[in-house]
């Protein structure tokens, strides 16, 4: 017997798939649950939290808006 949710997870993983909604032929069809459509796809309670960005600079590297790009003090004009 053909074990479908692997074959189609693998599929995904490929990027033959890139949508949920695509996953759906496969649940009507009866040969994946609603619930395993959502795995493959990572939605719903399969969804990974959200990662900070961490390509935004912090604030102690961010030079004063009175000071040069070179850290010295700007003269006021």
């Amino acid at each position: 017997m053909v074990n479908w949710y692997e074959m189609i997870k693998e599929q995904w993983d490929w990027g033959c798939y890139t949508s949920r909604d695509q996953l759906d032929i496969y649940v009507n069809c009866g040969w994946i649950t609603a619930d395993q459509a959502d795995e493959i796809a990572g939605v719903g309670k399969y969804a990974k939290p959200a990662t900070p960005d961490t390509t935004t600079p912090s604030d102690s590297t961010v030079p004063d808006l009175g000071e040069a790009s070179t850290g010295t003090p700007v003269a006021n004009q």
